[in-house]
């Protein structure tokens, strides 16, 4: 049950779809990594994590951050994605997998074969960056997370 309720919320996730990029300043908040600062746009009810970043050029600000309901092994896919990013997991303060690079879609593949991407533990809070970022601000498993 625990692993339908975390597909269910996975394809909410990203399933959205939204053509602004300007983030809501209400929505910013701070988050560090290893020192470093990033204002990102935070999502946390389920038609937050539904619009997620689907249907951006871009993503508008340093990140988004995405709080989920509960501790899981989330999969997200890129449905409707215009641009790669890096996935940062993150559980209990730290980094615990980097998703790297992760392509978007063709458009003309059917959802039932879009790739599905996940950490490899459970996590509370996914981050997600311009692809590259996470080597770019020299982000790694370990590393240490704050919520400010």
């Amino acid at each position: 049950m625990k692993k339908i309720f975390a597909i269910l919320i996975a394809s909410i996730i990203l399933s959205g779809c939204t053509m602004g990029v300007v983030p809501n300043k209400s929505n910013l908040e701070t988050i560090s990594i290893d020192n470093h600062e990033f204002q990102v746009e935070v999502r946390r009810t389920p038609d937050e994590l539904a619009q997620g970043l689907s249907g951006r050029t871009e993503i508008g600000s340093d990140g988004m951050l995405f709080y989920l309901p509960q501790r899981q092994v989330a999969s997200f896919w890129m449905k409707d994605m215009l641009f790669a990013i890096d996935m940062v997991w993150i559980d209990d303060e730290k980094v615990v997998d980097i998703s790297s690079n992760v392509p978007f879609p063709n458009p003309e593949v059917p959802l039932n074969k879009l790739p599905t991407y996940s950490p490899k533990q459970p996590v509370t809070l996914v981050l997600e960056l311009d692809a590259g970022g996470a080597e770019r601000f020299d982000i790694k498993i370990g590393s240490l997370v704050v919520l400010k």
